[in-house]
């Protein structure tokens, strides 16, 4: 929300990898962490790898009757 993407982005990618690592690729715990990293390619004109993430997140919510 400040605007410094460019900091944010290692750290969401970290929380990311910890939360697949920790809860598994195809959890529900994981959904916010690929909400977060979609926002912020969004802020960043990267609509398309966003779009991946949130779809990705779509699946895991359908999947789990979410």
């Amino acid at each position: 929300m400040q605007g410094k993407y460019e900091k944010a982005e290692p750290l969401l990618q970290k929380g990311l990898s910890l939360a697949e690592n920790a809860y598994g690729t195809d959890s529900l715990e994981i959904v916010s962490f690929l909400d977060n990293n979609a926002y912020l390619l969004r802020k960043t004109k990267r609509a398309d790898e966003a779009n991946k993430l949130k779809e990705r997140a779509t699946k895991i919510l359908v999947a789990n009757n979410r």
